[in-house]
């Protein structure tokens, strides 16, 4: 789980590369802002305040900027195609090993295309992508980039 701090320099690297640039396009102190960006302000949170203006000016919500939750809807954030959605689920089908049982299947393409979908989000730069975080080892995986046999992570029945 990430920290707010760590949240804003999240936020801050899409828009700016470098800290001090985020903080004289804001018109606050750079020593302000690193120190808000590091944690090493007052008890190392960011003041809700200065959190408000952050997240406004960086274009993230304020839930996710102090807790890390992502919002239950955006509209910034739009559904997949049913073409889009037909070539992920053909791409987490490639999971699933011969002889598997129906009963399989929602354990091994679920993960495969929660995948997908996150690659999705990520490549149309979603605004509620940052900070999401995928459990560890959970990336997307194909026959067409691991030789026959050798999937990582197939289940057999």
């Amino acid at each position: 789980m990430t920290t707010p701090n760590q949240r804003l320099k999240i936020a801050r690297a899409r828009r700016f590369p470098r800290a001090i640039d985020a903080a004289k396009a804001l018109g606050m102190p750079v020593a302000t802002y690193n120190q808000h960006e590091n944690g090493l302000r007052g008890s190392g949170s960011i003041p809700r305040r200065a959190a408000e203006r952050y997240a406004d000016f960086f274009d993230v919500s304020l839930d996710w900027l102090l807790t890390g939750r992502q919002p239950d809807t955006d509209v910034d954030d739009p559904l997949p195609t049913e073409g889009e959605l037909e070539k992920m689920v053909e791409i987490a089908m490639l999971e699933v090993p011969a002889g598997a049982r129906l009963a399989d299947f929602p354990h091994i393409v679920g993960p495969a295309l929660h995948a997908q979908l996150v690659q999705y989000r990520a490549a149309r730069g979603a605004r509620s992508t940052e900070g999401v975080e995928t459990a560890p080892g959970k990336v997307a995986r194909s026959r067409a980039t691991t030789s026959s046999g050798a999937r990582a992570g197939s289940r057999t029945p």
